[in-house]
């Protein structure tokens, strides 16, 4: 596991970071929020389910309590691996049934009550720790996607969410875990992720209204060709809308916030059946590579 580096904390490039939401209910049952540290950087979404009373409470607490956790560790310059982080998931499910306690009336007649899924990156030194329960995806995408920009699929880019959901006893999707007052329904899911250190990365985390692929939509056409479809928000995302972010790179201007607003954008101009929220990291590495690598910057 990656200790933080004794590098000194400014002297280091900083990932460009942002999140941003659109709401197809009231209220927004998403909530996401990114933390830009010195030691670490963090980035967490959650998606609070729909058949929860306040479910909505539920996906805010979980991410402001998942990194507010981060920054005290940050800020201690304390060791950050997966055993801190699952004390971090503790902190959450505490806030929650703390919020329950103290407002016991509320829920009194709600068993169902402050359930959300919750996925979560931290930036390391040297990796991205990640954890999740619940839905949605975590896409890895290597620092020269655009590379593929006037190409076709298959892009440099992998779902790195497992499978999240079994069939009930009614043979109904349900999902595999989620975070809840009386703790989680699941093992949490980790993964570490090492930089590239050539071309760099870029992490999109999704809620369920963009992204969610549990099962592969395949098929075969006349000519016993397979064929996967692809989702259409990623392909926008990945192959129209971050083309100005990436052209902007060359000029002087605060990146983290032409992120924010790339994915504004890009929400404003996609329909969305539920809830929609995204989450970006773009990589010193992946912004250095395409400075000196791409020639023509047109968008």
């Amino acid at each position: 596991m990656a200790r933080p580096s004794s590098t000194p904390p400014d002297s280091r490039p900083r990932a460009d970071l942002a999140v941003a939401s659109h709401a197809a209910k009231d209220p927004n049952q998403d909530a996401g929020e990114v933390y830009h540290g010195h030691q670490y950087s963090a980035l967490a979404i959650a998606d609070g389910l729909g058949s929860s009373f306040d479910a909505h409470i539920a996906s805010s607490l979980a991410v402001k309590i998942f990194l507010a956790g981060v920054q005290e560790y940050d800020q201690q310059a304390r060791r950050l691996d997966a055993d801190a982080v699952r004390q971090l998931w503790d902190r959450v499910v505490r806030a929650l049934a703390h919020q329950r306690i103290t407002k016991h009336r509320r829920y009194r007649d709600q068993p169902q009550a402050l359930q959300t899924t919750l996925s979560t990156m931290i930036e390391l030194p040297d990796s991205y720790l990640i954890s999740y329960l619940g839905n949605g995806s975590i896409l890895h995408v290597r620092g020269d996607f655009w590379g593929f920009w006037e190409r076709r699929w298959p892009w440099c880019v992998t779902d790195l969410m497992l499978g999240h959901s079994f069939l009930s006893d009614t043979g109904k999707d349900t999902l595999y875990g989620i975070v809840q007052p009386g703790g989680l329904t699941a093992d949490i899911h980790f993964l570490q992720v090492w930089k590239d250190t050539t071309c760099g990365d870029l992490l999109v985390l999704c809620s369920d209204g963009i992204s969610s692929p549990d099962h592969l939509r395949v098929g075969r056409d006349a000519n016993e060709k397979l064929w996967m479809e692809v989702n259409p928000h990623v392909d926008a995302l990945l192959s129209h809308f971050l083309k100005p972010y990436f052209a902007q790179l060359h000029q002087p201007g605060d990146t983290s916030a032409a992120l924010a607003e790339t994915l504004r954008t890009f929400l404003a101009a996609q329909t969305f059946d539920d809830d929609a929220t995204v989450g970006l990291l773009v990589s010193p590495k992946a912004r250095d590579y395409y400075r000196t690598h791409l020639v023509d910057t047109r968008v």
